[in-house]
């Protein structure tokens, strides 16, 4: 069964090669901005009216899900094209009902749009670019409703952390593997690293005779496995981590983190490792990180003890999102069964104050957040 990312399903609009070819369309659907770059946080170009038509700049969608459209003259832009997000309009074939303008000669180059018989308006201040989060993260970065502990976006490349300097740990870190690439074993470095995009500068030591562990959070072995030896290298950094009892890092988040990356016995080969749900159905994203809801007392150097981790698997069928969710107590005891944890996204997002996969329509998110899983996805093999 062929899988795709949902933010990747493409409408079918075809944009016709030669001069008597008919454009394709978008109509707004819900409020919008066209916005001068391909991200949520850029420049507002033109806010049009919900029913406004706008013709296609290209038929394809950016990996985030946005449109690149032809800006109406009326609208005074000091642009002629910009960005729109699939969310907010819905596509049509052939020339839209109010006969727009005529595009631009080239679609290469970029006509100025007409100037404004009137002032325009102040522009607002341009944000800082987005992270570069590529296919890493799923339904957007998750937005953070508190303002009382701020997260920082530190983008790893094959993982992206929400880091709280508050708490001196990740808020949530989101990743995305497929099947394994190889089962190689890599060496692990002496220590972890400092992050030095963070301000709260974590080491490795002050964890040291702590009684707890340093538990990953984007996983060695997923990242190992996919990514090689640079992947494998990029989880040991102290923003990655977090405090963890080793009997729950090797128990029941283990064996979830098995469930999902797959396991290697000993000395496995091809035939002989274990296979986890990124490698039966081909990719799935992951997000997960710890809740601080007990006040329990931090490490010495000032680093939060979280009192339960979350995690969040999501799976594409035929471009259409599954999901399960998990909080598990942070007890020092290894617990067998894992699915006594399945929980709802919307718990998760109750007790974290994050909206996850907020860029997803609603009539797709909603039903997505709401719905627990009653058992496990399947696998051939058990992976614990």
């Amino acid at each position: 069964m062929t899988r795709m990312r949902f933010g990747h399903v493409v409408l079918s609009l075809l944009l016709l090669a030669t001069a008597s070819a008919r454009a394709d369309y978008l109509e707004v659907r819900r409020s919008t901005a066209i916005r001068a770059e391909p991200q949520a946080e850029a420049e507002v170009l033109a806010r049009p009216a919900i029913g406004t038509h706008l013709l296609l700049f290209t038929a394809t969608q950016t990996p985030d899900g946005y449109y690149r459209v032809r800006i109406p003259a009326s609208f005074h832009a000091r642009r002629a094209t910009g960005y729109v997000h699939r969310s907010r309009v819905r596509g049509f074939p052939g020339d839209p009902p109010d006969s727009p303008e005529e595009p631009p000669d080239s679609d290469d180059e970029e006509q100025p749009a007409p100037a404004p018989s009137l002032p325009a308006p102040p522009e607002p201040p341009v944000a800082p670019p987005a992270p570069t989060t590529n296919d890493v993260v799923y339904g957007g970065v998750p937005v953070n409703g508190s303002t009382e502990y701020p997260v920082t976006i530190l983008d790893k490349g094959h993982f992206v952390i929400g880091y709280s300097e508050d708490f001196k740990n990740p808020a949530w870190v989101f990743y995305s593997i497929g099947p394994i690439q190889e089962l190689r074993a890599h060496p692990r470095p002496s220590s972890f690293a400092t992050d030095g995009e963070t301000t709260s500068q974590v080491k490795h030591g002050d964890y040291t005779n702590s009684g707890y562990s340093r538990g990953h959070m984007a996983p060695n072995f997923a990242m190992g496995s996919r990514f090689g030896a640079e992947g494998a290298r990029s989880t040991f950094v102290m923003s990655n981590v977090t405090p963890q009892y080793q009997s729950f890092n090797d128990g029941q988040w283990g064996d979830l983190e098995e469930w999902i990356a797959g396991r290697k016995p000993p000395n496995a080969t091809a035939e002989t490792f274990i296979k986890g749900w990124a490698d039966v159905y081909e990719r799935v994203w992951v997000v997960a990180g710890p809740l601080f809801e007990d006040d329990l007392e931090p490490l010495e150097a000032g680093v939060a003890v979280p009192s339960s981790f979350f995690c969040i698997v999501v799976d594409e069928e035929q471009g259409q999102p599954r999901a399960m969710a998990f909080i598990m107590p942070h007890v020092d005891q290894r617990i067998a069964n894992i699915t006594q944890y399945l929980t709802t996204i919307d718990n998760i997002e109750s007790r974290s104050g994050f909206d996850f996969f907020s860029t997803l329509p609603d009539d797709v998110e909603s039903p997505l957040e709401s719905g627990r899983s009653a058992r496990l996805w399947d696998l051939p093999v058990h992976p614990h």
